[in-house]
């Protein structure tokens, strides 16, 4: 079973929308934005329930890559957050995106603690959010498999209005961008099969 992580209602619907068919072996856990809440909430469903062969990180995310466009996706390798040591992710899910009409790349995810402003160009890294470290660590420590999937909703070139800085799922609502999240993950889980833990 795979255990897909979203911060906001708003991406965790559309993932819910896209895994309606796969109910079987798909859950969505709405965990809340920032590191802490996506940490506890984690947390708490791993101690009570089935233990998913693989914890997912998914949602939106800004890049500061220099050709990043916003509705492409980001298969991380890695989760990084400053002052923690990186934790490798798992990339079985690149077989999936291969047979998709999506386009995406591999690279790191960095985890911040707040909403990026101009600044994110000093970051290393293809893409930044606020949750992918923290749910990693959490997979980590109950000795499940993590990956992080992330669509991008902001680009240096495209930055979130000042009111989604306020608050996010408000403004994503106005935008085009739940529906390419649930479309693209429709897409993604219809090609996924037993390899996408690896």
């Amino acid at each position: 079973m795979l255990l897909i992580c979203a911060a906001t209602w708003v991406e965790a619907a559309a993932c819910w929308h896209a895994s309606r068919s796969r109910a079987s072996r798909v859950e969505v856990l709405w965990t809340g934005m920032g590191l802490a809440r996506a940490r506890r909430a984690l947390e708490t469903r791993l101690a009570a329930g089935v233990r998913p062969a693989l914890v997912i990180s998914a949602g939106f995310a800004g890049s500061h890559a220099s050709d990043a466009r916003v509705g492409d996706w980001i298969l991380a390798t890695e989760a990084r957050q400053a002052g923690f040591e990186a934790i490798a992710c798992r990339t079985g899910l690149a077989r999936a995106l291969k047979r998709t009409s999506l386009r995406w790349r591999k690279g790191p995810v960095l985890t911040l603690e707040r909403i990026a402003g101009r600044e994110r160009r000093i970051f290393e890294g293809v893409a930044h959010d606020l949750e992918t470290h923290a749910l990693s660590r959490v997979a980590s420590r109950f000795g499940i498999g993590f990956s992080a999937l992330r669509m991008v909703s902001d680009t240096w070139d495209f930055p979130l209005p000042t009111r989604a800085r306020e608050g996010v799922g408000f403004a994503l609502r106005a935008w085009r961008y739940p529906a390419e999240l649930r479309d693209g993950w429709r897409e993604i889980l219809g090609q996924t099969g037993s390899q996408t833990t690896e």
